[in-house]
């Protein structure tokens, strides 16, 4: 059975489905904050969760040139106005004939200035790789990654920017880590107060181990309402390392606070430019 076979017929959509539909009808959920989705890019906006809230980001993405697919999500808390924390999990990945939990990740992402006439925004990231996959079976490394980014965002009107750059010291048994070099540029373009396209250059690469992945991400974000945004995109290969044309889908929910008296604070930029701004 191939990758995109086991994600779509395998339980955890269907829980998946189950969780999108309840997010979409949204009757028993409270309001919560506007969302500030940082999927399906591979760079981070300067944005951060709004103080005090939970946000859920969560999706599939299947490349089945590649007999890939995985299901990433992500858990954000707004520690205060500028500063968000995060816990990634892959609850599965599926990669040839081997399927199984993938990778664990942790996030701090700190806001160091806002948007103010010509100046953009700037904030800079710190996060883990955990090894929680199976190295044996192909699913991961197998060891520990550490990485330090800085970001830089804008708009002007219906048009966003944002540039990123990454430093990653990779673990290896054995020996001394090895470097990885990151750098992204994304664009975005709303379209009215519903949808919004992007497009992201992205650039990684590892020299130790001669290893180069530039990939082009053209995508589509629909905010359903100021706390849930949905995602689509196509991922496209850019080097002859990255892989295979893959497809994503995906939601951002803001889940908001208990404490109604005093409502979140929004970030101040999004990756996804909402039609307000």
């Amino acid at each position: 059975m191939s990758s995109l076979a086991r994600l779509v017929t395998g339980p955890l959509p269907f829980a998946a489905s189950a969780v999108l539909a309840s997010l979409l009808g949204g009757c028993e959920l409270p309001p919560g904050a506007p969302a500030t989705p940082q999927r399906p890019s591979f760079c981070f906006s300067p944005a951060t969760t709004a103080a005090g809230t939970w946000e859920l980001e969560a999706g599939a993405v299947a490349g089945p040139l590649d007999d890939y697919a995985e299901l990433p999500a992500t858990w954000k808390y707004g520690v205060d106005d500028r500063t968000e924390i995060a816990l990634a999990l892959s609850p599965l990945v599926s990669y040839g004939h081997a399927s199984g939990p993938g990778d664990a990740g942790l996030a701090w992402r700190h806001r160091l200035a806002d948007a103010e006439g010509g100046r953009p925004s700037l904030a800079v990231q710190a996060s883990v790789k955990l090894p929680t996959a199976d190295e044996d079976r192909g699913l991961g490394s197998g060891h520990t990654d550490l990485f330090g980014a800085l970001t830089l965002g804008a708009s002007t009107g219906r048009f966003g920017w944002v540039v990123f750059a990454q430093l990653g010291a990779l673990g290896q048994a054995g020996e001394g880590a090895d470097l990885e070099r990151d750098l992204a540029l994304m664009g975005t373009w709303t379209l009215d107060p519903t949808n919004a396209l992007f497009a992201e250059l992205s650039s990684r690469s590892v020299p130790e181990q001669g290893q180069h992945i530039g990939q082009l991400r053209l995508g589509h974000g629909i905010t359903v309402r100021p706390d849930l945004v949905l995602d689509w995109s196509v991922w496209l290969p850019l080097s002859g390392d990255a892989p295979q044309t893959a497809i994503a889908l995906g939601f951002t929910r803001n889940f908001g606070r208990h404490d109604l008296a005093h409502p979140a604070a929004t970030s101040d930029t999004f990756l996804m430019p909402h039609g307000s701004e």
